[in-house]
């Protein structure tokens, strides 16, 4: 049975998820997981009655990715964006199934040469709420050793936005003196741009 999704337990994910599996390593018995699932239908505020914990499928990874036992992952507006209402006016509509798009974790399976069982790793990773995520290689990387798991898996969508927005500003530049004025630096796309 799905239990409701309150916001405090969404954004509160990179701990929900990390804290209970942490050290289990991936058991190739295991079949079914817990992850938050989208029901299709805008949530209205401040329910997030779209929104539950399920038990599912733990996904099964193919040529060119790894089954991550995910650690850390956040929100960001793009997440909360397609589930609340302003989704029905969206050309894709309100998410369906597990959702989110970052976060970082262990590699439990890989069938990719770059990396290994036991690899830390940090990147876009597609339904990342949930205890097991699916990557393809080329969306991942190595995780620095200096970032904890739940640091690390909110780093790559605010991280990549902000690189994007300075590499339209013209930076990195070999020009002395250019000046780029990020605004709005509180938050998370902003920090990382500064």
């Amino acid at each position: 049975m799905a239990k409701p999704m309150s916001l405090a337990v969404l954004f509160a994910l990179g701990s929900v998820f990390s804290g209970a599996h942490a050290n289990d390593g991936f058991l190739a018995a295991q079949q079914q997981m817990n992850a938050v699932e989208a029901s299709g239908t805008s949530c209205d505020k401040p329910d997030w009655s779209c929104l539950s914990e399920k038990s599912v499928a733990v996904p099964r990874p193919g040529s060119g990715q790894v089954l991550i036992q995910m650690r850390g992952s956040s929100v960001n507006p793009v997440n909360a964006d397609l589930v609340e209402p302003v989704c029905k006016d969206m050309m894709y509509g309100c998410s369906k199934g597990t959702i989110g798009n970052e976060g970082a974790g262990t590699v439990v399976k890989s069938w990719c040469p770059e990396f290994k069982v036991g690899d830390e790793v940090w990147g876009y990773i597609g339904a990342s709420y949930a205890q097991y995520a699916v990557a393809d290689c080329t969306t991942i990387g190595l995780k620095p050793a200096s970032l904890s798991f739940v640091d690390a898996g909110a780093i790559p969508v605010v991280g990549g936005t902000a690189l994007e927005c300075l590499k339209g500003a013209g930076m990195p530049s070999k020009k002395s003196n250019l000046t780029v004025v990020v605004t709005s630096g509180q938050g998370g796309t902003g920090f990382m741009g500064v």
